[in-house]
């Protein structure tokens, strides 16, 4: 496979200034979200043209062609917005973006994914691959100190858009400011949030064998999620409970059941809500960086997997997803700003039945990816790419065909429990 490697720099130059970032953003997994948008067709001048959209996306978006410093010693992160450029990787293929179809997760070569090099801790990297029967697959990769999915998502839109039309307009002018959250505005409470806890780095233990894990993809059709929804609430206690309520419970659920806990074991489930338009004043959808607050429903086991655990389960996501408004997003700052060394932060969340515990954690990536369009077509598909099989950990896609794609790991014996669970596959298809 040819490749070749540019810097892509800003149109016009940037303000050379150091932003420190939020206490949101230092918080966050040093991971790079990564994912793989593929075309049918590619104009001759794709590749021009991608380039030259980037260069002009990235007036806006200046952050994310700096370079990143991060302080080994307190965990602090700050970026100089000194042009570094976004490295961008031209690979011309023999396969054919046929051969690829049904585009299943498991399947997708990791070289058609950015190539991390977490030394140099680029904010932004891209890679473009170009195949033998006319296709095309976009890849990015952005560091998670710098932003969230919903920003992933809203920069590569933007990309898309100048690159297809030469504008963006209708989308959300980018906020950068990250002192909309001082968290030093006013006097708040600093008490330890429930989703987080201080440990050591340096003797944070793991079993020395672990099982095997097993991911799969299932998918919930329009139909069967508007099902899910309905039985969901047929027992709720009167709170409103969404689809994604629903389909977070059913997961949480089926999979805690599959893993065979003790019935009288506290279970947790981690995910992230979008805190934009929880402050006061909201943050704004064009925010850039990180407003990514957890929720943190726990329940027994027993209530959980029993007869009206699918409600209770629902309710219980939806009442905590409440619970994030703006004093909790504040008090929630204030406390990781009072904290000398970031580094001995970490989720109280992540410990799932492979290294002894019941937490299970979902992510969803709903964030309209099939509107990404770069060369006036609708992709064929749009992939996440990089380690996804971790036991207890499910991510949730659009899919193609309006629906909804899980992406779910667990121990092997225990995805052979979930696969023949009669409640879970009643809705998959």
């Amino acid at each position: 496979m040819a490749s070749t490697t540019i810097l892509i720099k800003p149109e016009t130059p940037s303000l050379l200034e150091t932003v420190e970032l939020s206490e949101n953003d230092i918080v966050m997994p040093k991971s790079y979200t990564r994912f793989t948008v593929f075309y049918q067709h590619a104009a001759r001048d794709a590749i021009e043209k991608l380039q030259t959209s980037l260069s002009t996306t990235l007036v806006s978006f200046p952050i994310v062609a700096g370079t990143m410093h991060f302080n080994a010693e307190n965990g602090n992160i700050s970026v100089t917005t000194n042009d570094r450029g976004v490295p961008f990787d031209v690979r011309t293929s023999s396969m054919t973006l046929e051969s690829l179809k049904p585009f299943k997760h498991e399947e997708i070569p990791m070289d058609l994914s950015v190539t991390l090099d977490q030394a140099l801790l680029w904010p932004l990297m891209v890679k473009i691959t170009t195949f033998a029967d006319g296709g095309i697959a976009v890849a990015v990769g952005m560091q998670h100190a710098i932003a969230d999915g919903h920003s992933v998502f809203a920069f590569v839109k933007y990309w898309a858009s100048i690159c297809s039309m030469g504008h963006a307009n209708g989308l959300p002018t980018p906020i950068h400011s990250r002192r909309i959250l001082d968290p030093l505005r006013d006097a708040r409470n600093v008490l330890q949030p429930p989703e987080f806890k201080l440990v050591d780095p340096a003797i944070v233990k793991y079993p020395s064998v672990l099982p095997a894990v097993r991911a799969t993809m299932f998918h919930f059709s329009i139909e069967s999620l508007a099902r899910l929804k309905a039985e969901a609430a047929s027992k709720s206690v009167g709170r409103f409970v969404s689809t994604q309520d629903a389909l977070s419970a059913l997961i949480w659920r089926c999979c805690v059941r599959a893993w065979v806990i003790p019935s009288d074991t506290q279970a947790k489930l981690g995910f992230a809500c979008n805190g934009r338009n929880k402050t006061i004043p909201p943050q704004g959808d064009g925010y850039f960086g990180n407003s990514n607050w957890f929720p943190l429903p726990i329940l027994d086991v027993s209530a959980l997997t029993g007869p009206d655990g699918l409600s209770k389960a629902a309710d219980m996501i939806r009442a905590e997803i409440e619970k994030i408004n703006d004093d909790k997003i504040r008090d929630t700052s204030a406390w990781i700003h009072s904290i000398e060394n970031k580094l001995h932060i970490t989720y109280t969340f992540t410990a799932s039945k492979r290294i002894g515990g019941a937490d299970f954690t979902l992510t969803s990536w709903r964030f309209g990816m099939y509107d990404i369009q770069f060369f006036g077509e609708r992709p064929m598909s749009v992939r996440q790419t990089g380690q996804l099989n971790w036991d207890g950990l499910a991510t949730i896609f659009d899919a193609a065909d309006g629906g909804t794609d899980v992406y779910i790991g667990l121990v092997a014996e225990s995805m052979d429990k979930l696969e023949k669970d009669s409640e879970f596959i009643k809705f998959t298809s």
